[in-house]
């Protein structure tokens, strides 16, 4: 479960102060696909990044699957990022000189995993994704589809309880957007990952559980 309490988040402009987030309350519950939506520089990455232990909030607290976050060290974050959540992102932030396969598995040589289960777990999310014959591939050979679904892989390659998306379609042409969240969707029932994706496509939005829509403060709005 992802748990917001009093959230603030504010940058600094020069002399002037930018409030993000002034005691932003939210509840994510396991298994959950959700959506984040809204206008351009309302706050939706900075959220994302705060519930991916990337950015921290001036005050509140964040209680991760039960557990209070809000003042582990950088090094403790790191740990629970690696374990707990994984990633995906519009530009997909693969190695181009990296094989696909060894773009996948790059998570788990932070784990301490040897090389043979690192390639037959990274070969098993590739299986998942459909592009198990892209293993011995460079990024450069691919789609933009096909890299999106490879930077899927890497996010779920540690098996997370959490997966978060920031704009996963993007980049992409609504045909090949679609297929992206098929398997974000798949991932979601399959294993029971709490997604969590921020966009700005209403029709990605409205295959999730629930919108949540920024305004001039955070609403909710149940899917119908």
């Amino acid at each position: 479960m992802i748990k917001l309490n009093n959230i603030r988040k504010t940058y600094i402009n020069g002399s002037d102060t930018l409030v993000v987030f002034e005691n932003l309350c939210l509840t994510v519950e396991d298994g959950e696909m959700v959506a984040i939506t809204g206008r351009s520089g309302c706050g939706k990455t900075t959220l994302l990044n705060i519930m991916g232990l990337i950015d921290s909030p001036e005050s509140g607290a964040y209680f991760l699957n039960g557990n209070n976050v809000t003042a582990l060290s950088e090094k403790e974050k790191a740990n629970k990022r690696n374990k707990e959540i994984g990633f995906v992102v519009q530009d997909y932030a693969l190695i181009d000189y990296y094989r696909v396969i060894d773009n996948v598995a790059l998570p788990l040589v932070y784990s301490d995993v040897g090389r043979k289960e690192r390639e037959e777990r990274a070969l098993k999310a590739l299986e998942l994704l459909g592009i198990e014959d892209k293993q011995k591939c460079f990024p450069p050979m691919l789609s933009g589809g096909q890299k999106q679904r490879v930077s899927i892989a890497r996010a779920i390659i540690n098996n997370p309880r959490i997966l978060l998306a920031d704009e996963p379609t993007g980049a992409l042409d609504k045909k090949t957007g679609m297929a992206v969240i098929h398997y974000l969707r798949k991932i979601n029932e399959i294993y029971k990952t709490t997604v969590v994706i921020v966009t700005h496509n209403q029709e990605l939005a409205n295959m999730c559980n629930r919108s949540i829509i920024f305004e001039e403060t955070l609403k909710l709005r149940d899917k119908k």
